[in-house]
């Protein structure tokens, strides 16, 4: 099982910018969802200098790739031997450090990568293989999801081919498109689905915000620090349509023993970690009167961030969305987590915190 190292958290957002690493964000989407119409027009923004894409086809002729070719240059890469998602992940790592020794020894800085997957990959194992790669970690930090939906399409395709669950789960960022070609009803209820999917995250019909997302310099654990996320997922009914992506709440106002409750919940990712597509959460801690921000894919966890200060009342604050057993994970994090709260104020500052590991 791979596992990311112990380390120390990053001490604020200004840290993770100042790491030097190169953002990956994955652009996915069911095929003719408009992934690469979307980044071929972001790829003539000035915000957008520096981008480098990597394009997974599945077929030997890679069309994406002259599209893309001709809108930016020559950092486009194409891997046309087979879905990203299945595969061991050399091919996407080999082109990733092509891309980095290529820019190091022309003298130039990559700023993003962007991976435009297949319309049949799911975006997580290829997370898996470019984070939590030993050999990359220090090279890259990643950016996270951007999602392309059909609002015309999208909800026949997902009867169809359950992969968009997968899609819209790990999305940080959904953008919905051709909503020119239906009507505002349509358009709506595409929304109203994505969001009973996916409430913590933000969903657009406006293409700016999609430029705004991949271009943005601030980190992931900083969008994920908003209170909006955890609200909206709190607020949100359950889709009527019978999904096999469900959304889980946790929500503790007291600080928690974090050394304690994180072995707690390791044990409870290595049962059901396959089950959990993602885990965005707030941790007050004990030994830290600033937030902990931690975000996982599965049960592979991101280095932690504490931020400078709470953006509400300090309580931790979860939100799990998963496939079926991540009701019963979730469970079971609570009541781990309420076996390890501590009724005391936190200390003001303490630097070493642990992830799963």
């Amino acid at each position: 099982m791979l596992r990311p190292p112990s380390q120390q958290a990053d001490q604020g957002a200004a840290a993770v910018n100042s790491a030097g690493r190169v953002p990956v964000y994955i652009v996915t989407g069911y095929l003719g969802s408009g992934k690469t119409t979307l980044i071929a027009e972001l790829l003539g923004d000035p915000a957008m200098a520096g981008t480098a894409v990597i394009v997974n086809e599945l077929a030997e002729v890679g069309i994406d790739q002259t599209v893309l070719s001709d809108a930016q240059g020559e950092d486009v890469v194409l891997l046309s031997n087979g879905c990203l998602c299945c595969g061991r992940g050399t091919d996407l790592a080999n082109a990733i450090r092509r891309l980095l020794r290529r820019a190091q020894t022309g003298g130039t800085q990559i700023a993003r990568i962007l991976i435009e997957t297949s319309g049949a990959a799911d975006p997580g194992p290829i997370a898996r293989q470019v984070c939590f790669d030993p050999q990359l970690r220090a090279s890259l930090r990643y950016g996270g999801v951007l999602c392309l939906f059909d609002s015309l399409f999208g909800e026949g395709l997902l009867a169809r081919d359950p992969v968009g669950y997968r899609q819209l789960a790990l999305a940080d960022t959904v953008l919905l498109t051709k909503t020119d070609l239906s009507d505002e009803a349509a358009a709506g209820r595409a929304a109203a689905m994505v969001r009973a999917l996916n409430a913590t995250a933000e969903v657009s019909t406006d293409r700016a915000a999609a430029r705004a997302f991949l271009s943005a310099v601030e980190s992931l654990a900083e969008r994920a620090s908003s209170v909006r996320w955890f609200s909206s997922a709190m607020a949100t009914p359950p889709w009527a349509h019978e999904a096999t992506v469900g959304t889980w709440t946790i929500r503790l106002a007291a600080a928690l023993d974090w050394p304690q409750a994180e072995m707690a919940m390791r044990a409870i990712y290595d049962r059901y970690g396959e089950a959990i597509l993602r885990t965005k959460g707030v941790v007050r801690t004990i030994d830290d009167a600033r937030p902990l921000v931690i975000h996982g894919i599965n049960r592979h966890f991101h280095r932690p961030v504490r931020l400078r200060a709470w953006d509400g009342d300090p309580e931790t604050r979860l939100v799990l969305i998963g496939m079926a057993g991540t009701e019963q994970a979730a469970r079971e994090i609570e009541e781990a987590l309420a076996r390890y709260c501590v009724v005391e104020e936190p200390c003001q500052q303490r630097d070493e915190t642990r992830i799963f590991a």
